[in-house]
Formats: structure tokens, C-alpha cells, sequence
């Protein structure tokens, strides 16, 4: 029985027939000099490719790069010469579904980015050999397919704030808000461009803290990674990231918070060569968030080789147990009590194998815990087709439901990273992208 004869195919005849989305737009790109205000805004002849990257694993904002297609003297003249006060307004405007006239019911999505010119050493060479330097001559010697970074302006002011200090009496979920609502409110950015809050999911380590030191000269958007490796926020790693102008805080390797969860994703995976590339492919309702994936697909678990590697627990001594002597001396004899100083824990009775921390003794008992989370999961990758760039949250809870030899298996998982790309289908005069994301999830 196919997944779309299941009990699944109501849901997905809702997704069918949910109306257009989001997936018909068409893009522009304006270009500007941010140090000449005389100078007008210039337009490439077309925004060949997109690319979103959005690794909530190892980053922290958006990697955005593009692809334009200018003539060599614009080139010259409009980008290479400006390349260090670069800057440009980026466009999304929604098309119908059935055709490319654009959709009078919708806005139009503008952001300002700073443009970072790549392959810079290639650049300065282009045009070399040319006779003529008037632009609009060069104009008609070449075109050139320029690459370009584009950094939010919010993610180019936050990436150099610096902190430190020690803080008093406080939980580290109200510390972290407290510094990132604090510190970013102050910078100074057009109001499209300032933070909107900070989303923290509920901390494992709930415990007021007495003291805690960041030392001065650490960037704020290191504070995250920095406590839970020194203090501990959760048990199954932690991200950070920027997007969408919050600030998300999560358990970057935890699975078990669907049913609680009220933001959640469903990912149904359907035969790929029977509905390859359909146009409507998400729903939004009530908090849940379904898309249909219909490109490749694969997975990977190796925890039973990394549970037998590197062990299915750990164990440690806890420093503050040590500190506060728990311990008896006798007769100039001191005995320790390996029970009261020992942290010893395993997720997985089928591989009993706990070895010694590296860091052996720490009172960080959330770390060590990560560790063997991480160790018990795999990744699942997919394509998702027409996608929707602003659908999914960073670290949101997911079930993945997949149909094999006519069964329909659930696994549960958190989005770990995704790949958007937008690419031009019709040449320099058309309007329309074709949009997928490559997505990967941790599960268990």
C-alpha cells in the first residue's frame, strides 16, 4: 500500500488542494555605492541563482550568496570599483501560479544587504586587454557572471559585539536573554533590520547561578557555545542562531519534544517518480507545519558503530562534590566516596560501555550528556521541492513519516541544516525560479 492510500492521504489531498503558496516569485537586485548618495542604484540584467545556507549545527546567521549577470563596463565601473562600500536592496515579488504577471494581492519583500564581492583576485584581471575604458563601450565587449555575498545588516553589526563581566544570582536562560535584548536594542540599524526578540527553548539546567563569568572580549554571538561547554545549558547540544530577526536559542540534538512542542513539522515523503516537482507542496495550520518531499532521499545510522566506538555513557567526577569534601579523614587517612563524586550514566543498555570523560573531572554534566546523545542518532536528508524559503524555524521538532514495503514508519528528528536554492528557468527575460531545499535532520 502506497503512502498516498494510507490513512496519510487526506493530509495530503488538503496540501493538494490548499490553494497557491509562496513557491511563484520573481527576484530583483539593486546595487548601490553607500559612500556616493548622488549616485543612482543599478540594476544587473538579471539575478541568475540564489543560495541560502542555513547550517544551525556549526552557524550562526544566513550564508547568502548570488550569481548576477552584468555587462563587463557596469562590471567595472558599478561593482569592482565600489567593492568596498557595497551595498544592495534585494526583492521578492509573487507571481500567480498560472502565469508571470506579478500578484497585486501580495507585498513586496525588500531587504538591504552589505555585498561582499567573492573571487576578488579573478576580478581585478577581467577586462585586461581591452582597448576602450568608456564604460558603455565595454558594454558591448562582454557579459560577466559576477558572484556575490550578501550579509544582512543586522548579522554585520551583531557579529562584532563584544561582552564580559560577572553576573549574580541569575539563571542562565535570563542571563542570555538579558545580554542579547540589551545589547542588540543599541545598535544602530533601520527599523526593517532590528532584532524582534529572543526565542529560547526551556533550558535542561534550570539552576540559579551565584556567579557566572564570561570573560571580557568574548563575542556575543560565542556566549551561547561558550556556557553550555563551560556551565551547561542542555543535555543534547545547543544552537544559536539568527533568522528571520530572532534570536533562537534550542537543543540542537533533541528529538523527544514533539508531542509538547507547538510549533512542529511533519515531513511526508512521497514516491518520487510519481509526483516529481508538484507545485503545491506545504500547508500551515494551528501550529503545524506539513510539507511533501518528493526528491531524493536518504539516511544514515551509525550509532550502534559510535555507541561501540566511543560508548553508550560516560563518567566523570564532579568538581563541586570534590570541593565540598565529600569525603571522611580518619587517622590521617582520607577516604573518598565514589558514589558521591562520580556522575556515571548510559542511554543504551544493548552497549553497557561507559568510559572516562576526557575532561575528568567537571562539574558540567550537561556536555558529557550531549556527547551520548549524539552518538545514539543519524541524519535523514531529503529534497524538498517548491519549498518555501521562510517555512521552517531553526531546531524545529519534526516527524518523518516514509512508506516502506507498504508499511508507514515514523521517525522523529530536529532540523539541523538546510541548502535553499532559487534558480533562473527561462534565461535573461524571465521572471520565474524554480526553488528547492536540501534538508537534513537528526533522528533517533
Amino acid at each position: 500500500m502506497e503512502i498516498t492510500e494510507s490513512i496519510l492521504s487526506d493530509e495530503i489531498q488538503q496540501i493538494f488542494l490548499n490553494g497557491p503558496t509562496n513557491t511563484n516569485f520573481t527576484w530583483n537586485i539593486s546595487l548601490f555605492n553607500t559612500e556616493d548618495n548622488t549616485a543612482d542604484k543599478y540594476e544587473p540584467l538579471k539575478l541568475i541563482g540564489l543560495t541560502i545556507r542555513r547550517n544551525y549545527s556549526v552557524s550562526y546567521a544566513d550564508e547568502i550568496t548570488c550569481n548576477i549577470l552584468v555587462p563587463l563596463g557596469k562590471y567595472i565601473y558599478k561593482i569592482y570599483n565600489n567593492r568596498k562600500t557595497l551595498h544592495c536592496t534585494l526583492s521578492k515579488k509573487f507571481i500567480y501560479e498560472s502565469d508571470d504577471q506579478e500578484n497585486s494581492n501580495t507585498d513586496i519583500i525588500v531587504q538591504e544587504f552589505k555585498v561582499v564581492l567573492l573571487n576578488k583576485d579573478a576580478a581585478a584581471i577581467v577586462g585586461q586587454g581591452v582597448e576602450t575604458t568608456d564604460e558603455e563601450a565595454l558594454d558591448i565587449v562582454n557579459l560577466i557572471d559576477v558572484s556575490l555575498q550578501l550579509i544582512p545588516l543586522n548579522i554585520e553589526k551583531v557579529r562584532k559585539i563584544q561582552i564580559g563581566g560577572v553576573y549574580t544570582n541569575t539563571k542562565l536562560d535570563s542571563l542570555l536573554s538579558t545580554l542579547i535584548t540589551n545589547e542588540s536594542t543599541r545598535l544602530d540599524l533601520p527599523p526593517n533590520s532590528k532584532l524582534s526578540g529572543v526565542d529560547i527553548m526551556p533550558l535542561s539546567n534550570q539552576d540559579v547561578k551565584e556567579h557566572v563569568v564570561i570573560p571580557h572580549g568574548t563575542l556575543l554571538i560565542d556566549t551561547v557555545d561558550y556556557l553550555q561547554k563551560r556551565i551547561g545549558l542542555y543535555n543534547a547540544n545547543v544552537g544559536s542562531y539568527i533568522q528571520d530577526k530572532f534570536w533562537y536559542i534550542f537543543p540542537l540534538h533533541d528529538n523527544t519534544r514533539f508531542d509538547l512542542s507547538k510549533d512542529t513539522l511533519t515531513v511526508i515523503v512521497l514516491p518520487r517518480k510519481k509526483f516529481h516537482n508538484i507545485e503545491r507542496t506545504y500547508i500551515y495550520k494551528n501550529g503545524s507545519r506539513k510539507i511533501l518531499v518528493t526528491g531524493k532521499t536518504a539516511f544514515k545510522d551509525s550509532n550502534g558503530i559510535n555507541f561501540l566506538n566511543k560508548g553508550s555513557g560516560a563518567r566523570q567526577t564532579n568538581a563541586l562534590d570534590l570541593i565540598e569534601n565529600n569525603n571522611v579523614t580518619k587517622d590521617n587517612i582520607t577516604t573518598i566516596s565514589r558514589s558521591k563524586l562520580s556522575n556515571e550514566f548510559i542511554v543504551d543498555k544493548n552497549s553497557a560501555y561507559a568510559p572516562t570523560n576526557d575532561e575528568k573531572i567537571t562539574s558540567n554534566v550537561f556536555t558529557s550528556l550531549s556527547n551520548v546523545n549524539f552518538r545514539g542518532g543519524g541524519e535523514f536528508k531529503c529534497v524538498w521541492q517548491n519549498c518555501d524559503f521562510d517555512f521552517l524555524r531553526p531546531g524545529i521538532q519534526t516527524r518523518i513519516l516514509y512508506d516502506d514495503n507498504g508499511q508507514i514508519v515514523e521517525i522523529y528528528g530536529v532540523l539541523i541544516d538546510a541548502i535553499y536554492m532559487s534558480v533562473s528557468l527561462d534565461g535573461i527575460t524571465g521572471t520565474r525560479y524554480s526553488n528547492q531545499a536540501h534538508l537534513t535532520f537528526f533522528v533517533k
